[in-house]
């Protein structure tokens, strides 16, 4: 069936469309546009661009299934250590069991599915295969090539291995073979120079290979130093080589450069003036600088104390290196955001200028202190300006192209979401911030439980009647999270009690389970030793308890609670225990009304004596009751209710 609608033209119109192509030029020559190279995987990209993005999509290492998405921070690392784990394996079973797999195991062969070669004789390798191990940045396979031919290597194909083995700190680099596990890899101190003899073996042959190979093991070795916290070797070498009128490139420079906030600790004039040296250095010597040099100088400008004088630099770098037509990186903008936000509200344009100007470009990863831009500029919207069309406007930029993969750690990913959900939730309504949080949560990010704390003193202060709305949701994600045994949920547990709900409220049930689930927790606290509960805790529980007709769990709580003193701090107030009482005698729960008394007793309240008179003049009270009541407040305060009592008639 044809589904295209039929489209009629009328006479004049396909005359005036002849007219035209008739009175086109004879000799005007077919363009062909030029042929754009594709990679195998340009149409997939191009397909993933027409799907919309869901902001409550889960990471692929999760199923995408809400029952089996961890909920919890441990879990979601469990995950990814297990996902890298069945990789470190079938890496271990390729390594162990080579001979079990074929050479022809797939078409197009991809190396990583070949069987490794054990270099064990020099007829097997050559230059070519060291320099294809350099390039795949293979140290521990370089190095066993290198061995086997380090007599008929080029002075350049040695360059190129000491750089690696430099910049790698003569290790194996295995960030990009288990990125899962490095997105989860806590924070540690930054190594620091190991030296390797082959590293040294190779800077010593280098050494005695003419100017340019000194020049460049010289540079590699400054970097070395400067990048693995060995300044003052950098520094020294680099002197060396000044003074020997050794060439240095772009890149020692900006190493170099790096170095003088810590090389000139305490002189600010100092490293303004090292600074523009240095840079007056390389213009003579022709060397064009980078955005890693604007960065590193940036560095410089950040670690001046005054205020004026880093501010003044920024401006007049950002100046120069705009004149030289070098794009600037987000580490650019990083350094920028680090000196102006001392001013504190004062710079607030100068703040969005910079997120103005970094709205209307496209970053690649350029600088190993890019991915630093978005927490520091959202915690400046947050901390130092409080400015949330600033925060929106930070995260548009980090959702737009491919700026998440500035987010490289699970560290920095809470660091920036703490921030924003913070800045949302002081500058937002209850509604509007509950809408955020439900996009953001748990999908993306699992607050901490600072934050869920913040959350709870935002609640506290609206009235109950509006907190309800959020609580059911709240209570649930503290459940999930594991914030549930912390004292956080003793007092979403008190909100839950100032909400007045209908008797036929499913809340009612759904507030008494939480208030349950509090006193499991409790009662398994207190087989170890902790310090005291606070009763006022354990008297929110009987309550919630008692308004679901729990009156058997409510009553364990209220025993307890009265006959353990020195397990629960006595911390009820009037009003709590006036409530308690109350919803005793509404439900009709003599037994639970008398312990509730009892505890009054033991902790000195002064309206004993109303709480006895209302449970003395129930009717029908049996005898049991009255003796208990009557050894409760004594012979003396019982007859002088009755005495008061006969009165009244």
């Amino acid at each position: 069936m044809n589904h295209f609608k039929r489209i009629s033209y009328s006479r004049n119109t396909w005359c005036r469309l002849k007219r035209s192509q008739s009175s086109a030029a004879p000799s005007s020559k077919i363009q062909i546009p030029p042929r754009i190279e594709r990679g195998p995987t340009d149409i997939l990209h191009a397909l993933d661009c027409t799907v919309p993005r869901d902001p409550l999509r889960t990471k692929y290492k999760y199923h995408d299934d809400p029952f089996l998405m961890p909920l919890r921070k441990t879990e979601c690392r469990l995950y990814a250590l297990s996902y890298e784990s069945g990789k470190k394996t079938a890496m271990w079973v390729h390594k162990e069991h080579k001979d079990l797999f074929p050479k022809d195991l797939s078409d197009p062969k991809i190396r990583e599915f070949q069987p490794l070669i054990d270099y064990t004789d020099k007829s097997q390798v050559s230059e070519e295969l060291l320099w294809s191990a350099i390039q795949r940045c293979n140290t521990s396979e370089a190095i066993e090539i290198y061995k086997l031919i380090e007599d008929d290597v080029s002075n350049e194909t040695k360059q190129a291995l000491l750089e690696l083995l430099c910049f790698h700190n003569g290790e194996p680099n295995l960030s990009k073979q288990f990125p899962h596990e490095q997105w989860f890899c806590r924070h540690k101190d930054k190594k620091m120079w190991l030296h390797n003899s082959e590293i040294d073996k190779l800077y010593k042959s280098l050494m005695n290979q003419g100017s340019a190979a000194v020049a460049g093991a010289h540079n590699a070795m400054i970097c070395a130093y400067a990048k693995w916290l060995k300044p003052e070797e950098a520094w020294i070498l680099y002197e060396q080589c000044k003074k020997e009128n050794i060439p240095l490139n772009v890149t020692t420079y900006n190493y170099v450069i790096g170095l003088i906030p810590d090389h000139y600790e305490e002189n600010n004039l100092k490293r303004k003036d090292i600074l523009y040296s240095i840079l007056v250095s390389m213009d003579k010597e022709g060397i064009r600088p980078n955005v890693r040099t604007l960065n590193a100088a940036l560095k410089v400008a950040a670690s001046i104390s005054s205020r004026n004088d880093a501010e003044n630099l920024v401006k007049h770098l950002f100046v120069e290196f705009k004149r030289l037509n070098i794009k600037f990186s987000l580490a650019s903008y990083y350094h920028a955001i680090r000196v102006f936000s001392r001013r504190g509200e004062s710079s607030y344009n100068s703040f969005m200028d910079i997120l103005d100007a970094a709205a209307k470009e496209s970053f690649t990863m350029q600088d190993p202190m890019d991915g630093k831009f978005f927490i520091a500029a959202m915690d400046a919207a947050s901390k130092c300006y409080s400015d949330l069309a600033a925060g929106h406007k930070i995260n548009d930029i980090l959702l737009s192209g491919d700026h998440y993969q500035f987010i490289t750690k699970v560290a920095m990913e809470n660091g920036y979401y703490y921030s924003y959900t913070m800045l949302v939730l002081t500058n937002s309504t209850i509604q509007d911030f509950f809408e955020f949080y439900r996009k953001v949560t748990p999908s993306i990010y699992i607050p901490e439980l600072n934050l869920m704390k913040e959350i709870v003193l935002i609640l506290k202060s609206y009235p109950p009647e509006v907190v309800v709305d959020y609580l059911p949701r709240f209570w649930s994600d503290l459940v999930n999270f594991g914030f549930m045994n912390s004292s956080l949920s003793f007092d979403v547990l008190d909100m839950m009690r100032k909400i007045v709900l209908p008797p036929e409220s499913p809340l009612i049930t759904l507030f008494a389970d939480a208030a349950a689930s509090i006193w499991d927790f409790i009662k398994k606290a207190r087989e170890k030793e902790c310090s005291p509960f606070h009763s006022s805790t354990t008297g929110v529980i009987a309550l919630l308890l008692l308004r679901s007709d729990r009156v058997e769990e409510a009553r364990e709580v209220l025993m307890e609670t009265v006959n353990h003193p020195s397990m629960f701090m006595p911390n009820m107030d009037k009003l709590q225990v006036d409530e308690l009482f109350e919803s005793c005698m509404s439900k009709q729960c003599i037994a639970e009304a008398f312990i509730v008394l009892e505890y009054c007793i033991n902790s000195g309240f002064e309206h004993i004596v109303e709480m006895a008179r209302t449970l003395h003049n129930i009717e029908h009270l049996s005898p049991a009751y009255r003796s208990k009541l009557s050894e409760l407040v004594g012979v003396e305060v019982l007859e002088m209710i009755t005495s008061s009592a006969s009165t009244e008639k």
